[in-house]
């Protein structure tokens, strides 16, 4: 999963990933300047632009949002 932050906009705009249960899932995010990401429900934070990954272990309604309110995705995983 790729997203952008620009201006304090999310680029695509926030939108659904549905993940399947188990899969490793990677989470990349560019931005023109640096900020926090946090995977919610995963507790992974990392500073964009960078990328992180994780196995979706859980099932559920994930929010990966840059903070401080920049919701970029929620991942569905199932």
């Amino acid at each position: 999963m790729t997203a952008a932050v620009l201006d304090g906009r999310a680029d695509p705009a926030p939108h659904r990933v549905s993940i399947p249960l188990g899969a490793t899932v990677q989470v990349q995010v560019t931005a023109d300047r640096v900020l926090p990401v946090h995977i919610h429900g995963y507790d992974r934070e990392y500073d964009a632009p960078g990328c992180a990954a994780f196995t979706a272990d859980r099932a559920g309604l994930f929010d990966v949002e840059a903070h401080p309110d920049t919701l970029l995705v929620q991942l569905e995983v199932r």
